[in-house]
């Protein structure tokens, strides 16, 4: 069977995503004069920063990095995510996905860059995934332990990025144009330039929206709490989001807002170009690509299962030019009862590998583009229609690991590992990649 060389499958995808080269793509949107103050923060917030800070030169002022830098071992290394930085740029490490006290420094810090500015800078705000838990900063009445019990509620119960961040706006300082609100109140501009990790690029919900309008509301808020019945979770939030709704706090920064004249925000890369770089990389190895697809958001099981039906729709019993299908986006899993170790995309794979049985001439890659997939050092698996009758004569039942969310612990377990995409944190993120073929 014609297997796709999935480490240059993978390459291609990440070189496409890197944010160095999609801040340089975009060097236009950057101010041409003034003095800028430069904010970075998210996964990918020491590329974007040394790429940016490189166009701009003397001209940033003061600056402030806050991201999280592994040092776990990994193949595949960003030539910029260790890069060096002017000494006026203060770098702040932080937590991810849950916050934690190292992460309201940081939004502090970052508060008090932006109350700093003037008429005379122009805020550039490099904005990627993970921001929304790295700048982390309550409002009056709140604590850190009330934020992770609900965002870790809202994760275990499946909510998608939309739902989450819906929340966290209503409940910190920073997000939901909370950042625009700060320095167009000091007469200052801002050019946010943004990495998407959003299903849609919806600039409100990336990063929760610091520097956009949010068209939700505490009523929205208080709505996702209740749908998925985690109101118990974090009881001072729920107060809180109750007295929002019934209108008395102040809402977030809504779309009309006049000081949104003044703030600039623009994608400069997404899931979009990681899709379309794995297609050109699949033609290039001989597979005809005959779909591509963003915007796949569900359960990623049941996505793993909808992509094996495609390609069984694709197999032919002849053979010819193998067939390909590349879809991208961001799945949820929702853990009911006890849950093993596993990620979105190893779930995902786990679930293909099940349904690919019977399929022989098929495979699936599942990937996530910051190399993190879940709790675990890897970034997704590969699989094929032999991966789990191999795995049954080795003693391993894919259906039951499955059945408890087990799938990295299934797949460690499973011909050494072989399954595993293990690329190390690339320092990027634009969401995850899905890969199928067949002959």
């Amino acid at each position: 069977m014609k297997r796709p060389d999935v480490d240059s499958l993978v390459s291609a995808v990440l070189i496409a995503a890197e944010p160095g080269a999609c801040i340089r793509r975009h060097a236009e949107a950057l101010p041409a004069k003034g003095r800028v103050v430069l904010l970075a923060a998210g996964k990918a917030s020491r590329a974007m920063a040394a790429a940016a800070a490189g166009l701009l030169g003397e001209r940033v002022r003061a600056g402030l990095v806050v991201g999280r830098w592994h040092r776990t071992p990994g193949w595949y290394r960003s030539p910029e995510r260790c890069a060096e930085l002017p000494p006026q740029l203060h770098v702040l490490p932080a937590d991810h996905p849950l916050p934690t006290e190292r992460n309201v420094l940081a939004a502090q810090e970052a508060r008090g860059l932006v109350e700093g500015v003037n008429a005379d800078d122009t805020l550039v705000f490099l904005l990627s995934g993970g921001a929304s838990a790295m700048l982390t900063l309550p409002l009056p009445g709140l604590e850190l332990d009330d934020l992770r019990a609900v965002s870790d509620a809202l994760m275990q119960a499946g909510a998608p990025i939309g739902e989450l961040n819906c929340v966290r706006k209503h409940c910190e300082v920073l997000k939901g144009g909370g950042l625009a609100r700060l320095a167009t109140a000091r007469g200052a501009g801002i050019v946010s330039l943004i990495l998407s990790d959003v299903v849609g690029d919806d600039v409100g919900v990336i990063g929760s929206g610091p520097t956009a309008p949010d068209a939700t509301t505490y009523a929205d808020a208080l709505r996702v709490l209740e749908q998925r019945r985690v109101l118990s979770a974090a009881p001072r939030i729920a107060a809180h989001l109750q007295r929002g709704a019934a209108g008395h706090v102040e809402e977030t920064l809504k779309p009309g807002d006049p000081r949104l004249s003044r703030v600039q925000n623009l994608i400069v890369g997404s899931n979009a170009l990681a899709v379309e770089a794995a297609a050109t990389e699949l033609a290039r190895q001989g597979y005809e690509v005959v779909e591509t697809r963003t915007r796949i958001e569900g359960e990623a099981a049941e996505v793993g299962r909808d992509l094996v039906a495609r390609l069984r729709e694709l197999a032919t019993p002849a053979k010819g030019t193998p067939r390909a299908v590349v879809w991208g986006g961001e799945t949820t899993v929702t853990v009911r009862g006890e849950a093993g170790v596993g990620g979105r995309n190893q779930e995902l794979a786990l679930a293909a590998a099940v349904a690919l049985e019977g399929l022989p001439r098929a495979g699936l890659l599942s990937l996530a583009t910051d190399g993190v997939d879940g709790p675990t050092d890897a970034a997704g698996a590969v699989v094929n229609g032999q991966t789990a009758t191999a795995a049954r004569r080795a003693g391993l039942e894919a259906a039951e690991f499955l059945s408890r969310h087990d799938s990295h612990t299934f797949f460690v377990r499973h011909d050494g590992g072989s399954c595993l995409v293990r690329t190390g944190p690339t320092g990027t993120n634009v969401n995850d990649v899905m890969v199928g073929w067949v002959e």
